[in-house]
């Protein structure tokens, strides 16, 4: 009874961030591929490129877009599991029927920007979930779980920054991205009563009869944490004209995510009555847990990127990411520390241990991006409009699976992804002055998994997690595969 109550109230943990780390901020990133830190288009860059700010036309400028994320991957076959929680795993549990059908991440971009100077700009930008800001949540690894895009796609990100030209040409930028820090405490008691059995009495379970669960303190803290970035744009053109053509720029983000400090405070009083000979007694026991739970792994990233323009009108950009996903850590939650005392017995702490049993090794990945911005012949107007300029946009790339391999008692699911992504981009002079120039821009980004299947051996007996289902090799085997896409709409207003 005591493990199951401290099973319930422990496995829990918050969970932030964004669809930004997948899809890219705004109209202008989505577009792109998620790239283009060489070609700032919009308030978004604050996100992956601060230095950007300083290139964005116009002096100061709000964006808001709404878009629209959803996932859909290859369906799980039966499973074992033990679905009548009788405590075995046999024959007699019904097949466990789960499928990877994870809640839509849309929600708003919102972004602004102001310039102060010639030199100086501030900026700030915000994925806004519609459907929720706080998630408490783990998963069971036994069990099959795409868990880079579950509840990872439904998550806010907020990031500040400044972009500097002290130099002609060249830019620094720095920023944060903010994410909460969480600390969770619970302090409980469960007063229980067994006595001595009665006439007609059988069963065990009517020797309990009485069990009051007294929860006496619990508090959930989020404390605010910063993850720095650091950035650089650079236009040698300024400088030397002879490389007017030329743009490069690079990035440094700092790891961020989620930890989450657990700490149980559990006694429990067992009150024995009418046993036999045994005098009445209260037996106390303490369970003290610390678990360690960290949601949702934003590792450290580094990009370099170049974009050149042949023409006046076309401008190509190519960039790669380094990723550090070595150091990832996964939202299972571990069993720091662990001691239960009673006056009667003494347990030594070797003798508690972790229940989730894993074991994962991670790769660094290094990820392509390319892709382009073209500008059509502009359109003069007779009216308040004064003019239409259309701007086509489009990218993609390769984004590498950072999972090499895991233990036989998990089954963590991934691929590497191809990226293919584009969106237009419509400009005009504001008809009704409320600001001086507008862009309304769409865009759509498509993720296609790389298809496979994810097999292991047999273990002879039903075992939790591994698909009923064993072929003639006697292995058994999860499909992979699926793809991801999100779609937007987008207003910039330049003032």
């Amino acid at each position: 009874m005591l493990a199951t109550v401290a099973c319930t109230l422990f496995l829990v943990g918050p969970a932030h961030a964004s669809a930004v780390n997948t899809f890219g901020s705004g109209a202008g990133s989505s577009a792109l591929g998620g790239g283009g830190i060489a070609l700032p288009q919009d308030g978004g860059i604050v996100f992956s490129n601060p230095a950007g700010l300083v290139r964005l036309p116009g002096e100061n400028g709000i964006m808001l877009g709404y878009g629209l994320v959803r996932s859909e991957l290859d369906q799980f076959p039966e499973l074992w599991w033990d679905t009548n929680r009788d405590g075995l795993i046999d024959q007699n549990d019904p097949p466990l029927d789960m499928q990877p059908e994870y809640a839509p991440g849309d929600g708003m971009h919102v972004a602004m920007h102001r310039r102060i100077g010639r030199r100086f700009a501030l900026g700030a930008a915000l994925f806004w979930p519609k459907d929720r800001i706080l998630k408490l949540s783990t998963f069971e690894p036994e069990l099959p779980n795409y868990f880079m895009y579950d509840s990872r796609l439904q998550r806010y990100g907020l990031a500040v920054g400044f972009g500097w030209e002290q130099i002609p040409g060249l830019s620094v930028g720095g920023g944060v991205r903010i994410v909460p820090r969480a600390r969770y405490n619970i302090t409980a008691t469960i007063d229980a009563s067994v006595t001595g059995a009665g006439e007609g009495q059988d069963d065990v379970g009517e020797l309990v009869t009485d069990i009051t669960v007294d929860v006496h303190d619990m508090s959930l803290d989020l404390v605010t944490d910063f993850a720095p970035m650091i950035s650089f744009h650079w236009q040698p053109g300024e400088l030397i004209p002879f490389l007017s053509w030329l743009q490069v720029a690079g990035a440094w983000r700092g790891t961020t995510g989620l930890p989450v400090e657990v700490t149980g405070d559990v006694q429990a009083n067992v009150s024995i009555e009418d046993i036999g000979n045994l005098d009445d007694i209260v037996l106390p026991v303490l369970l003290l847990v610390e678990l360690g739970v960290y949601d949702h792994y934003v590792p450290e990233q580094f990009s370099l990127g170049g974009a050149v323009t042949p023409f006046p009108w076309v401008s190509l950009y190519g960039e790669v990411y380094w990723t550090r996903w070595s150091a990832m850590l996964i939202n299972v939650t571990e069993v720091v520390d662990a001691s239960i005392d009673s006056p009667l017995f003494d347990i030594d702490e070797s003798a508690i241990h972790e229940g989730n049993v894993t074991h994962f090794v991670w790769r660094d990945t290094v990820a392509p991006r390319f892709g382009g911005v073209i500008d059509l012949p502009r359109i003069e107007l007779d009216n308040a409009a004064r003019y239409i300029q259309i701007r086509l946009r489009g990218g993609g790339g390769i984004e590498p699976t950072p999972l090499v391999s895991q233990s036989e008692y998990t089954a963590i699911l991934d691929a590497s992804r191809l990226v293919i992504a584009g969106g237009l981009q419509v400009e005009h002079r504001d008809p009704f002055q409320l600001a001086d120039v507008a862009r309304w821009s769409v865009w759509y980004q498509h993720h296609r998994l790389g298809r496979g299947s994810f097999e292991r051996q047999w273990l002879g007996q039903p075992t939790a997690g591994y698909p009923i289902e064993v072929d003639d090799r006697g292995m058994t085997s999860i499909p992979v595969g699926g793809h991801l896409w999100t779609a937007g709409m987008q207003l910039e207003l330049d003032y």
